[in-house]
């Protein structure tokens, strides 16, 4: 797990950085006893075998940082000094990049996929969330003042957003690229997201939040290796072979539908061999796509400003040749009718939506004022899937069902829940293969023992010609619809949850924190 303190992180990479942010080194110039430029240290003769000199080579040579010596006369010094000077907002500055680096290298050594900078009060508090779960790092290191700094100076130096100051009173979005993040994290991460808010201090006070999220350049996996299942991915297979109709993904913000759409559109593109054209348009771009054409859209001045900005590119692509879209969100009106409308002129196209279930896209796209006779017609909407990441548990440490009762915690929690209650419906013939989460050991995630990564619970509605769901839907008779599409065979994400639950892969725990309390569906 990383340090507590990430000022104590040195990135010795960037020597330079280190070197001009560094404190014993620092003091030395102030007296005139050395200089620094282009990793050469000058040393006034005078001051050869001075003890700052001698212990800051120490330091150095502990770090693995490379330095040359020199030694020059006390005027070469101050002439070097004097030219290198910084103001002390110039410093304070330089300061507040330093701790970003470090924050965001620590950050992307525990697999986290948010930080978030708060600042309330006299104090800042920083937060990784890792597998779902925020934690808190850092807090004890920066006050109010460093938390300021340093949000002002990844907004306003970092960032590539078309608003230059940074405003704690207003929400304001950015995007950190790849060629402004430390050197050892570039590999791994494409950029990183940014949002921020004001919020209410614990008194009264005004106090602000920044959110970012890292986004990372990860490997191409498969749809099993997020977790589908057989038929799952037979249905999402056989949605992306038509060559036109919209298809949709839906879930909460850290579900993982980016990263499900890049698994999709990488295997069409492999299927394909180049021989389609694939476009995709984001806000920004969040996972790199190898062989797919990415198209951005950054750097406007407001929300309102975006949303234009979008559509304009989303209507522009069409007159770039495409034959399958992804537009990276539905998120307004405009946007909802771009994409039925790329799906009706022969496109493929994928997209996502913010909806809590797979058949509550369709009331949603209602609100959206979306004409719902449309999607009754598969050749324009194909199907919808929902999605939740889950903790998944650790195959070495678990502990098994039968031995609940010898951990008071544990057993003392499923009676206060009702947990114990619920279970009993899906206990029965499975006892065996249920367990929970464990202590921890030398095989499990460092930042959350008991478990090992995340895997997928879904739920897919695929449409198809005389269908009773979407007729029902048409007359917006929502628990009809969604009866007639479990009698169909439809198979809900808490289903899906249970089936892991009973295989041994997930903490009956870890399901309810992420969906609803558990039940089992009457059909």
């Amino acid at each position: 797990m990383p340090s507590s303190n990430a000022r104590q992180i040195h990135l010795l990479s960037d020597a330079s950085e280190v070197l001009d942010s560094n404190h014993q080194l620092q003091t030395l110039r102030d007296k005139g006893i050395v200089a620094y430029k282009n990793a050469v240290l000058y040393v006034a003769e005078a001051y050869a075998a001075d003890a700052g000199v001698a212990s800051f080579e120490v330091y150095c040579k502990r770090h693995r940082i490379k330095i040359n010596k020199e030694l020059v006369s006390v005027e070469v010094i101050n002439r070097i000094n004097s030219t290198f000077v910084k103001t002390d907002s110039d410093s304070k500055n330089s300061q507040a990049k330093q701790t970003f680096h470090e924050i965001t290298t620590a950050a992307v050594s525990a697999n986290a996929s948010d930080i978030h900078i708060i600042i309330k009060g006299k104090s800042t508090t920083i937060k990784y969330r890792v597998n779902g779960d925020l934690m808190v790092m850092a807090s004890s290191s920066l006050t109010r003042e460093d938390g300021e700094l340093l949000c002002s100076a990844i907004y306003t130096s970092l960032t590539d957003a078309a608003d230059t100051t940074y405003t704690p009173s207003q929400q304001q979005d950015g995007r950190v690229p790849s060629k402004e993040l430390h050197s050892s994290i570039r590999e791994k991460v494409s950029g990183i997201r940014i949002a921020t808010t004001p919020i209410q201090g614990d008194h009264g006070d005004v106090g602000s939040l920044m959110a970012l999220r890292l986004l990372y350049d990860t490997g191409i996996g498969t749809l099993d290796d997020l977790g589908y299942k057989p038929e799952q991915i037979a249905t999402i297979e056989n949605m992306t072979r038509h060559s036109t109709g919209i298809n949709i993904v839906v879930g909460p913000t850290g579900s993982g539908k980016s990263t499900t759409l890049k698994t999709v559109l990488t295997q069409l593109e492999r299927d394909y061999d180049g021989r389609i054209h694939i476009l995709t348009i984001e806000d920004p771009p969040e996972q790199t796509m190898p062989g797919i054409n990415q198209i951005p859209v950054t750097n406007v001045d407001s929300a309102e400003d975006r949303s234009k900005a979008f559509n304009a590119v989303v209507r522009g692509s069409m007159r770039l040749d495409p034959d399958c879209i992804m537009i990276g969100e539905v998120r307004d009106a405009a946007t909802a009718m771009l994409a039925l409308n790329a799906s009706m002129t022969g496109h493929r196209v994928w997209t996502t939506l913010h909806a809590n279930t797979a058949l509550g896209a369709i009331p949603r796209l209602a609100t959206l004022d979306v004409d719902l006779a449309l999607l009754t017609e598969p050749s324009i909407f194909r199907g919808v899937f929902s999605q939740r990441l889950v903790k998944q548990l650790c195959p070495h440490c678990r502990i098994p069902y039968q031995k609940a009762g010898e951990y008071p915690v544990l057993s003392q929690y499923l009676q206060r829940s009702g947990l114990a209650e619920r279970m009993k419906a899906i206990v029965k013939g499975h006892s065996e293969n249920i367990f929970f989460k464990g202590e921890g050991c030398d095989y499990c995630d460092n930042s959350n023992p008991g478990t090992k990564g995340r895997t997928v619970v879904v739920e897919i509605f695929e449409n198809t010609y005389g269908n009773k769901t979407m007729d029902l839907m048409l007359e917006k008779k929502w628990p009809q619809a969604r009866a007639a599409w479990l009698e169909s065979g439809g198979t809900t994400m808490m289903m899906h949850a249970i089936e892991k639950i009973q295989q041994g892969i997930l903490d009956p725990r870890a399901v309810e924190d992420v969906l609803d309390p558990i039940y089992v569906e009457k059909v």
